[in-house]
């Protein structure tokens, strides 16, 4: 079923979308106008309160499931749990006494092309 719904709820989000970037556009105008103490022309706050009505209308008609909403948190939760695990597994390696020998060696090795005028290649 949701794989169904999927092309339709995409859909409707592209349209939020772009109709938020046009009121965005007009939002910015609105408010340089008030910074400048100078009002909007009447078509243009026309614009501004159509675009406003519009954007109300859409986000109103997405309706979401809370279970899948904790579903993807939860998700999201695990996957945020993992990577921090291997960003301590990798601090730890990059810390430990063998890996500092074989970064200074290189280091070493990458220091002698140098002076003897060879290419640098990253190690």
């Amino acid at each position: 079923m949701e794989e169904a719904l999927k092309p339709e709820v995409i859909a409707k989000f592209e349209k939020i979308s772009k109709v938020y970037k046009r009121f965005k556009k007009v939002q910015v105008m609105r408010v340089e106008a008030a910074l400048k103490q100078q009002e909007l022309t009447p078509a243009q706050e026309k614009r501004y309160l159509k675009l406003h009505e519009e954007l109300i209308e859409l986000v109103t008609g997405v309706h979401l499931n809370n279970n899948r909403i904790e579903a993807l948190v939860d998700q999201l939760y695990g996957i945020n749990r993992r990577l921090i695990g291997l960003e301590g597994r990798l601090l730890r390696l990059a810390e430990s006494p063998r890996c500092r020998v074989w970064i200074s060696s290189n280091i070493i090795t990458v220091m002698k092309r140098t002076r003897a005028g060879s290419p640098v290649f990253a190690v």
